[in-house]
């Protein structure tokens, strides 16, 4: 699944909400800069029925001070994960929710 117009900058921030519906494992979320580079990795254990949520999603995999990034994410077989971008307006809190496709 992978996300389209993440933003890490002073203004905006994009946080990862993930679910897990199916068997306990190990996902990889990786970062993608305007220009389709990967900026980095990060590998998390998500146990079977839980939720996790990744703040400043680009933060962690490289992508700080994008306006354009992607983020993709890579589930082991037997998972089942919902995945959504939580973009958040630092100045107002004003929330944007958009599953991953």
């Amino acid at each position: 699944a992978e996300s389209v117009g993440a933003q890490q900058t002073s203004t905006r921030q994009t946080d990862l909400l993930l679910f897990n519906d199916g068997a306990a494992g190990s996902l990889t979320v990786i970062g993608i800069d305007g220009s389709g580079n990967e900026t980095g990795r990060k590998t998390v254990g998500l146990g079977a029925n839980q939720t996790l949520r990744i703040p400043a999603v680009l933060t962690q995999v490289g992508g700080t001070g994008s306006t354009s990034a992607r983020v993709r994410v890579q589930t082991a077989a037997g998972m089942h994960v919902y995945a959504a971008a939580e973009q958040i307006d630092l100045g107002t809190g004003d929330l944007e929710i958009a599953r991953l496709r």
